[in-house]
């Protein structure tokens, strides 16, 4: 399997017309022009496929160094529960209101990943040299279904579980875990914070920016 930057270089020799290298991007490429033909009706992973795609150009063409970055679910402190994308905020918020969560089904897992994690891998992408041209992932390297999550928040809160109401209860619930050995590589970045820990401080902060220390926070390790 070729690395990001050659696939890259393969497609500027193949627009300048290099035939070889057309029929060689072809093979390397067909698997992932599927893949990318069969998101097209997603305009977010659309557009995210172009701007990796741009990024990985302007590296091989004119030596900018550009890592891309690919934040899986990412949750934390001050999330808004109506931002795209925030599972536990929307489950947070439907666990201490104590009513139906809609719009995930119970079998979806995914890799949530704590801010302070987002952070620390960001921040080491900007100082690691090797990274350059890459495309790595930011994630948990785990997964943990929407039922998971709603009973850890339950068990946090010391209440009882909500139930999850699916949008679609007839489409097939989708699991995404992020593959982080680049990350471990390339930036030296492994995940520090479970997800106990995490949604233990999303509850805490929560609490005390709209109520003060609640004593019902059940306590847990801190990382």
């Amino acid at each position: 399997m070729m690395d990001d930057a050659a696939l890259t270089e393969l497609a500027l020799r193949a627009r300048a017309g290099d035939r070889q290298a057309a029929t060689l991007f072809f093979q390397r490429t067909h698997q992932q022009v599927w893949r990318m033909l069969v998101t097209l009706s997603d305009r977010g992973v659309a557009e995210d496929l172009a701007q990796e795609t741009y990024a990985r150009a302007f590296y091989v063409r004119h030596q900018l160094d550009t890592v891309t970055l690919r934040y899986f679910s990412i949750y934390g402190p001050r999330q808004k529960a109506t931002e795209e994308g925030a599972v536990i905020a929307g489950l947070l918020e439907a666990v201490r209101e104590r009513r139906p969560f809609v719009g995930q089904d119970d079998r979806t897992a995914e890799d949530f990943a704590y801010v302070d994690d987002a952070v620390a891998a960001t921040l080491a992408a900007v100082q690691a040299p090797r990274a350059a041209g890459h495309v790595i992932n930011v994630g948990s390297g785990g997964m943990a279904s929407i039922s998971d999550v709603r009973g850890i928040l339950a068990d946090l809160l010391r209440t009882v579980p909500v139930t999850v109401l699916p949008r679609d209860p007839a489409a097939e619930p989708r699991q995404v875990c992020a593959q982080m050995s680049l990350a471990a590589e390339l930036l030296e970045f492994r995940p520090r914070v479970s997800l106990i820990a995490g949604l233990a401080r999303t509850i805490q902060a929560f609490n005390e920016v709209e109520y003060g220390e609640l004593p019902a926070l059940a306590r847990v390790i801190p990382e």
